[in-house]
């Protein structure tokens, strides 16, 4: 194998399957490794690549640490700041205010100053909702409100949509055995498990295709199947 850099300069793994060598993205084509060799090599290589998406998110994670730490502590201080601001712009129309009652709104050159009536005339502030349910469930029944539980919403049984889905190889021959089926079926219109209703066209491996409805002949929206043959994993 040559290599344009000083085997001194990298370490081994890079060495034997330098990082340009490694396309970026699975669009590229794939090249299959021409022996168990070169096999080995890339395996090694795929192992360097793993340990620097680690390496990655360990310092992504360090940074965005001291990140909301120095946002925090801006902020902070900032939002201590406001807050004096605001408490003596507030005395300041409440002293207006006792001298003139009309004056609830103040227009300034850098912003306005309102104050409206409280309804009631208090403001509540629930801080534990958790101690004041259980002081009330236990002194004040009456005061505790229990809402309906929420229906569950209806989804798909993903299992009885698989069971009742059957990978064929010719939907066309599948549509016409549902048919003759259905022409034939008892006084009482019950129907068997098969022929299916719903069917999937076997396909090529990895190809995605659409589960039919042979009844209606539109496919069910939102499911599609893969056919997968094998599984391949890499550890």
């Amino acid at each position: 194998m040559a290599h344009d850099r000083d085997p001194a300069d990298v370490d081994l793994d890079a060495w034997l399957y330098p990082d340009d060598e490694i396309p970026s993205g699975t669009s590229s084509q794939l090249a299959p490794p021409p022996d168990a060799d070169r096999a080995d090599r890339m395996l090694a290589a795929r192992t360097r690549q793993l340990a620097r998406i680690t390496e990655v998110h360990a310092l992504a994670t360090q940074r965005q640490a001291e990140i909301r730490e120095w946002e925090s502590a801006q902020t902070g201080k900032l939002a201590g700041r406001v807050d004096w601001l605001t408490g003596s712009l507030t005395a300041w129309h409440a002293a207006v205010i006792r001298v003139d009652p009309s004056r609830t709104s103040i227009a300034l050159p850098s912003g306005t100053l309102k104050a409206v009536k409280v309804s009631g005339g208090a403001e509540w502030e629930w801080s534990d909702d958790a101690a004041t349910l259980a002081y009330l469930a236990a002194e004040a029944a009456a005061l505790v409100r229990t809402p309906a539980p929420a229906a569950p919403k209806p989804a798909p049984d993903r299992a009885a949509v698989k069971s009742a889905t059957v990978i064929v190889d010719d939907v066309v021959a599948a549509r016409e055995a549902r048919r003759a089926f259905i022409a034939g079926a008892g006084p009482d219109g019950s129907e068997s498990v098969y022929p299916a209703r719903f069917v999937a066209a076997a396909g090529g491996d990895g190809e995605l295709v659409p589960v039919l409805d042979l009844d209606t002949g539109q496919p069910v929206p939102g499911v599609m199947v893969r056919r997968v043959a094998r599984r391949f994993t890499i550890r």
